[in-house]
């Protein structure tokens, strides 16, 4: 009895943690939502820029009151491995999202344009661009911290990996909902996203690998190849200008490659690349955490 009781104090506690977590930033997200909407260019600037933060400091709050833990130990050490993390996170994002590009292109599905030069308009375009690299590290950051971080760790903690890998892709896939052209099927297939992350994050204990994963994933498909990102168009703030036909079904359509089986099978393919790198190539880095 007493085992059954400790078993139920050990799930109920990272049950509730994640719950009130929820709430909280769903709470918060709707308060800088409704100011955003009110606001003018300039506020709304700010707002977006809180809207990034937020996540962040959340859960350091929760972390620190709540779980009695550092931040750190969700996997943000800097430790030897790393750099290695963050390379691969982001070499493996570059490739796959490169790859994309490069099926629709051969398939008659993209057309695409360069889009820089020495102008004075350019030079306003690459300053531009260094506000929106910063901004998609802060989201990348931002949203590997809740989903793969806190998110991750505590319902690991109570329910298993299995169920955490399970609940927190599904989480991450229709955290999208509210994106342009969104879908049933297309959170689905951002859950299979989710999914690649969780399985790179366990099998490097590290928190880098996703965040650079992601932070390459929308550098590369929205702002050097010009391809809307989760049903966001970069616009004009791209090296590339892209242009894609073809069947939704196939190609994402507006709502971008994420929507389509080409992504499908582009994030299995993923699987497949991150097993092959840390065990047939990074080896020591897996030895050296066993």
């Amino acid at each position: 009895m007493e085992t059954q009781t400790r078993e139920h104090h050990d799930r109920i506690q990272p049950t509730l943690r994640v719950i009130l977590f929820i709430i909280a930033f769903l709470g918060l997200s709707v308060v800088i939502g409704m100011f955003g909407v009110a606001a003018g260019t300039t506020a709304g600037l700010y707002l977006s820029m809180i809207s990034l933060i937020m996540p962040i400091g959340l859960v350091i709050l929760f972390r620190r009151l709540w779980d009695k833990k550092t931040v750190q130990s969700l996997g943000l050490e800097f430790d030897k491995g790393w750099t290695v993390d963050s390379a691969v996170g982001f070499g493996t994002a570059f490739l796959l999202v490169t790859l994309m590009f490069g099926v629709q292109y051969a398939g008659g599905w993209l057309k695409y344009s360069f889009h820089f030069g020495l102008s004075a308009f350019n030079i306003f375009f690459f300053l531009t661009f260094l506000f929106v690299l910063a901004g998609a590290l802060g989201a990348a950051i931002s949203e590997e911290l809740v989903f793969r971080g806190y998110l991750l760790a505590n319902i690991t903690e109570g329910w298993g990996i299995i169920a955490a890998i399970i609940v927190t892709s599904l989480l991450f896939g229709f955290a999208h909902i509210f994106n342009p052209n969104f879908s049933w099927m297309i959170g689905l297939n951002l859950s299979l996203a989710g999914v690649l992350l969780a399985y790179g994050y366990f099998v490097t204990g590290s928190l880098w690998f996703p965040i650079c994963f992601h932070l390459a994933w929308n550098l590369f498909e929205g702002y050097i190849y010009g391809l809307p990102v989760s049903g966001l168009n970069p616009g004009m703030i791209s090296f590339i200008i892209s242009k894609i036909s073809g069947p939704a079904w196939l190609t994402g359509g507006v709502f971008g490659p994420e929507g389509g089986l080409i992504s499908t099978f582009t994030y299995m393919l993923g699987f497949l690349l991150v097993w092959f790198l840390y065990t047939k190539v990074f080896t020591g880095r897996l030895e050296k955490d066993a």
